[in-house]
């Protein structure tokens, strides 16, 4: 059963319909998928992310309603590239 289980799991099924195909509820299946998974670490992680913000303004700060309302420049989002902490 464990096997028939993870080969539709496999397939990408969801967990109610593996229970309905199996006979089983789906806390069941849930609970022998997370048993016999096998997770694989990630392989690294990225040395460095990149957000856009459209509300940032250089300085760390967020821009207000108030500075948006009072006509804050809105042309183009800019990009910050911050590398991850050790």
């Amino acid at each position: 059963m464990t096997e028939r289980i993870m080969k539709l799991a496999h397939e990408r099924l969801p967990v109610k319909t593996i229970a309905r195909i199996i006979g089983i509820s789906a806390s069941s299946v849930q609970r022998i998928i997370d048993q016999n998974l096998k997770l694989r670490p990630a392989r690294r992680l990225p040395t460095r992310l990149c957000f856009d913000d459209p509300r940032f303004n250089g300085s760390l700060t967020k821009i207000s309603n108030s500075d948006r309302l009072a006509g804050y420049p809105r042309d183009s989002a800019l990009m910050s590239s911050v590398p991850l902490m050790a």
